[in-house]
């Protein structure tokens, strides 16, 4: 097992755990298992944290592209939104669809949303320099126009399901 701290959850739990808990069992510390679920389980459940709420709408949600053509990995991007659908469906059931179309610009990327009357649409990419991977992305809001959040995620690519799900939680 591993140390794993996800920054927003960590504050959370800090507060709510000491006043669960008894004092000894808090004197040893604490470690959240990292290794991937069976494949029967649909979703973790913890009962500290809840899916985040989101404003009322569908969302779209884009294939994330490879900043490079040439990536030698181009099922990430599949990946990636497969992963974020699931996640997200979870915490905004019938609210999620998907796309197979990518988007090359954000025009494109907003009609898309305009099409699939979708309030919301997430696009995104990848890059992997070395051995390293970064994930990141954008929701936009699609009457707008506007990014109203950011999404990004880094590290090696053999943790590419820990990655996924660090993205979906964002």
């Amino acid at each position: 097992m591993r140390n794993f701290t996800h920054s927003r959850h960590g504050k959370l739990i800090g507060l709510v755990l000491p006043a669960l808990l008894p004092a000894a069992a808090l004197a040893e510390p604490l470690a959240f298992d990292t290794q991937p679920a069976p494949a029967t389980t649909v979703a973790p459940t913890n009962p500290l944290v809840e899916p985040p709420k989101l404003p009322p709408g569908r969302i779209l949600l884009l294939p994330f592209q490879p900043a490079n053509p040439n990536d030698t990995q181009p099922w990430l991007g599949k990946s990636i939104q497969e992963s974020m659908a699931a996640d997200l469906t979870v915490a905004a059931p019938d609210r999620v669809v998907s796309s197979t179309q990518p988007a090359a610009s954000l025009d494109q990327a907003i009609a898309l949303g305009k099409q699939n009357d979708s309030r919301y649409v997430i696009v995104g990419g990848f890059t992997t320099v070395d051995h390293v991977l970064r994930v990141t992305g954008q929701v936009f809001d699609v009457e707008t126009g506007k990014a109203v959040a950011a999404l990004k995620v880094t590290g090696d690519p053999s943790e590419i399901f820990h990655m996924e799900d660090a993205l979906a939680l964002q």
